[in-house]
């Protein structure tokens, strides 16, 4: 089973088509339009029982609206917490295999820290862990193996999810940070 990870799909958000739409990652002219591409597009890179870990920042929708697109969603799903998921409530647990703020995962050799935000210092960076995060729709570029997952900073702006592997080989051509280096 294959793992992804994405970030800030901002499912009812009327104001992100016109934010992303100037920058160009978000060429739809309806929050309907863009719901079903987005589905369409997560259910044909998504299978049943794949892994995807989400970043924050997932919806601006009431419960009601947001369950019925994670209904609608493939994947065993893990919610990483952002600013704007004023949506959960006590039953949105079932909807997932795990809610955090933070998470820390171990890959093969590889540590991975997990936040909706970008951090200036994680975990075992200076020894080359990684760092996936979203918040800033691709207008942060931090030092070290640090990317934003966000659909927003996908590459050919396809607004699709981002696969683990291919995410992890990417930041294993970044500079790994020394934890006492100057990382501004």
């Amino acid at each position: 089973m294959a793992k992804f990870v994405t970030s800030d799909n901002h499912f009812f958000h009327d104001k992100i088509l016109k934010f992303q739409k100037e920058a160009g990652t978000r060429p739809f002219e309806t929050l309907e339009e863009m719901h079903e591409k987005m589905i369409t597009r997560w259910n044909a890179t998504v299978k049943e029982y794949d892994t995807v870990y989400m970043l924050g920042d997932f919806s601006f929708g009431s419960w009601d609206k947001t369950k019925n697109i994670l209904y609608q969603l493939n994947g065993v799903k893990h919610l990483i917490l952002g600013n704007h998921d004023q949506w959960i409530k006590p039953e949105s647990k079932s909807f997932f295999a795990s809610i955090n703020n933070y998470f820390e995962y171990r890959h093969k050799s590889l540590h991975i820290t997990m936040c909706h935000y970008p951090l200036a210092q994680w975990n075992r960076m200076q020894y080359g862990a990684m760092h996936f995060h979203g918040h800033t729709h691709g207008n942060y570029h931090g030092k070290g193996r640090i990317m934003d997952v966000g659909i927003d900073n996908r590459p050919n702006k396809d607004y699709n999810l981002w696969d683990w592997d291919e995410l992890i080989e990417l930041l294993l051509t970044k500079e790994i940070v020394k934890h006492h280096e100057n990382t501004n």
